[in-house]
């Protein structure tokens, strides 16, 4: 049985995928499968990944996996997930790179102090090999039996980075809570690390940099920063702020319930407003009402209520949704006009 499950979905990426794929095969970590999920492009991405393998010593180490179409990158993780055979999971786009002791490093920690995931600090990269510095956690152990992870990133407002890749998970803590993405989702690693956060009893930070993500301006990313909300986009937003308010509502009871609520409805603000900033005529009244499901009071209030700054943060937002929707809208088109977004930057990390 192999230890670490290494996958990599494949979809139009000829430009970088002999890049990625090599810093996979040549880790110094050698108890690894590697898993290609195609997910069915229209490049030649499938032809240098056969290429590769069919002449390097760990060769016999990979297996692709074919989806019967393109379905997305969600669905490449949620077939990882389902056809892993290691103890540990490991995800990389297949436009970036690892560091050839990226597993060994993580598996090490992993045995230290086992945990339900390992999240390790990355790099960025352009396309003319610049590296340039990027956030690098401070190392901890978090770990206990009350939602530590949860309290550590939404009561304690600490990070942890969105992104699925460069983390170690057990595999067996992904399964036993059926986590997954949501397939169709251009932003697939923002559900699936929240449900992560929020299930984990324990995990490790640490401040070892493992990985160059590849700055690439056709990336969904890099469109988000220079054109704005997509119309797919804003609509995966609108779904996934919902499903975050059904998915914790069974810890009404709970302490953390009001700070898991204030980021949710921070989030739906902040995703309304940068739905409403796209001026596309064609599509206004669809963006409206996007903006106005974020923007909706449909959540469960907690049970009770808490002394604390936390809760007094929820309540200021709660206001702001008791509001009729027609002045919340009015609201955040005159934050737009004034350009809030651009002001709040100096304190906030918005892209």
């Amino acid at each position: 049985m192999y230890k670490v499950s290494l996958a990599i979905p494949i979809y139009n990426v000829s430009l970088f995928v002999e890049r990625a794929l090599l810093s996979a095969l040549n880790q110094t970590y050698d108890n690894i499968e590697y898993l290609i999920v195609d997910d069915k492009g229209q490049d030649d991405s499938m032809d240098i990944v056969h290429r590769i393998i069919k002449d390097h010593p760990r060769g016999k180490d990979v297996r692709i996996i074919e989806h019967p179409y393109n379905i997305g990158l969600g669905a490449t993780r949620n077939t990882a997930i389902d056809n892993a055979q290691g103890e540990y999971l490991f995800f990389m786009d297949s436009d970036d790179e690892i560091i050839p002791t990226c597993i060994e490093i993580l598996v090490h920690k992993m045995q230290e102090h086992p945990v339900d995931f390992i999240a390790a600090s990355h790099m960025k990269k352009d396309l003319s090999g610049k590296t340039y510095p990027t956030y690098t956690y401070s190392p901890i152990l978090i770990q206990g039996d009350d939602l530590p992870v949860a309290q550590y990133r939404y009561a304690q407002n600490n990070d942890i980075y969105v992104m699925s890749w460069n983390k170690l998970y057990n595999l067996n803590f992904l399964k036993s809570h059926n986590i997954q993405c949501i397939p169709h989702q251009l932003v697939e690693d923002c559900w699936f690390t929240y449900q992560v956060i929020i299930s984990a009893k324990s995990c490790q930070l640490i401040s070892d940099q493992t990985l160059y993500y590849t700055i690439n301006p056709e990336s969904t990313t890099s469109k988000i920063k220079t054109q704005g909300y997509s119309m797919k986009l804003s609509i995966s937003y609108a779904e996934i702020e919902k499903t975050k308010r059904a998915y914790i509502a069974h810890l009404r009871a709970h302490s953390i319930y009001p700070c898991l609520l204030f980021d949710t409805m921070f989030m739906g603000l902040y995703h309304a407003y940068r739905i409403l900033c796209v001026d596309n005529k064609m599509e206004k009244q669809e963006r409206k009402k996007l903006a106005c499901s974020l923007l909706t009071r449909n959540f469960q209030l907690p049970n009770r209520i808490i002394c604390s700054t936390s809760y007094l943060r929820f309540l200021a937002i709660y206001i702001f949704y008791s509001l009729p929707i027609t002045i919340k809208i009015n609201l955040v088109n005159l934050a737009i006009k004034f350009k809030i977004k651009d002001i709040l930057q100096k304190w906030f990390h918005f892209n």
